[in-house]
């Protein structure tokens, strides 16, 4: 074991490796037990760096245990999780809040840290969408927005659920009449269940949600009929996996080149969230190619280029916001062992092409 215990390796602890790495090289070259102990230097550096290998691994093997308990927490109480929401009107006209524990502390939850830690796998959504709102589309000079139209693009019943309903009440604290006087947000996808298609639902009196089982490039004619606006405000996709393209369409319907092409078009203002940093980087590569891929792609081919008779579409997106950490991320993580991720973990916010795209 470590002399004076174990290694300190707790989460962002790098700088403390550093210095016990340090103290223990200046130990060796002073004399003492570690100098007995080995009195070859490369003798002990191999010591060394195998007692902090050895750390490293026991804090990961802690991680991915304490992850799998929060998950399994998670999974057991997800029906009533909603009942937890902590009153939001002392948000009500006050500085938008910027992090979980400002929210935690400004509302004054008084459920335990396991389960704000899952709440925030419901909450993700709303203060994801409301931190979007304020940095994006509120400008103090032109003072409060009469009407907000926001579409959210691939909802799921198997993901979202009823559940989703209850996310977004807090939105009519998070969004203040003083700023957003009434907000509209139209959840549209294939996998949007019957029992919701074409319904409203009254969050708050100044929130409302609309659904629509469609896929959003073909949805505006149905937007029109139920008398919400087909063009919005802003768009989101929550952890959408539009970087897929039409991979997935024989599997849950989706369809993304023909709506990634609507919305750069349009010079739509868009906020796209990823359940992981991989994830987002594949966002990233697809976006940042000079072309994508439309059309079903051929299994057997293993680049864009190879696809040959897919029709292509104009890439490189320009970013309002580079991709990054989100502050309102789930702190649940799903598939712990396999491909950790979480719900909005990053995220990024594009409008149109950039000024180099070619046509």
């Amino acid at each position: 074991g470590c002399r004076g215990g174990s290694l300190p390796m707790d989460d962002g602890n790098e700088s403390r490796i550093l210095k016990w790495k340090d103290a223990k090289i200046n130990e060796w070259r002073t004399g003492g037990k570690l100098r007995t102990r080995f009195p070859r230097e490369a003798d002990f550096r191999t010591w060394m760096d195998g007692q902090i290998r050895k750390a490293i691994q026991k804090q990961q093997q802690s991680r991915v245990s304490a992850s799998l308990k929060l998950r399994e927490l998670r999974d057991k109480v997800w029906a009533k999780v909603h009942t937890w929401i902590p009153a939001t009107g002392p948000l009500s006209g006050k500085t938008p809040v910027t992090s979980w524990k400002e929210f935690y502390n400004e509302t004054k939850a008084t459920i335990d840290a396991s389960s704000k830690k899952v709440l925030t796998d419901m909450l993700t959504w709303p203060l994801t969408l409301s931190n979007a709102l304020h940095g994006h589309m509120y400008d103090a000079k032109a003072g409060a927005r009469a009407k907000t139209t926001v579409h959210v693009l691939g909802y799921s019943d198997t993901v979202e659920g009823e559940r989703f309903k209850h996310a977004f009440s807090p939105l009519a604290d998070l969004l203040p009449p003083s700023r957003f006087q009434k907000v509209d947000i139209v959840c549209v996808g294939p996998e949007v269940g019957s029992k919701l298609h074409r319904k409203s639902h009254d969050v708050s009196p100044t929130v409302r949600m609309h659904f629509l089982k469609a896929l959003y490039h073909n949805s505006k004619g149905m937007m029109k009929k139920m008398a919400v606006a087909p063009v919005p405000d802003l768009v989101v996709a929550f952890n959408s996996g539009m970087w897929c393209l039409d991979a997935r369409k024989d599997i849950d319907g989706s369809e993304w080149s023909s709506t990634i092409e609507q919305l750069l078009d349009s010079n739509q203002l868009a906020v796209l969230t990823a359940r992981s940093e991989a994830e987002m980087q594949s966002c990233t590569r697809v976006f940042s190619n000079q072309w994508m891929l439309k059309g079903k792609p051929d299994f057997t081919k293993r680049t864009f280029e190879e696809y040959g008779a897919a029709r292509l579409i104009p890439g490189k997106v320009h970013f309002v916001l580079e991709p990054c950490a989100n502050p309102f991320r789930s702190l649940v993580q799903s598939h712990v062992r396999t491909d950790p991720g979480a719900r909005n973990a990053m995220w990024a916010v594009i409008k149109g092409r950039s000024s180099s795209s070619t046509s």
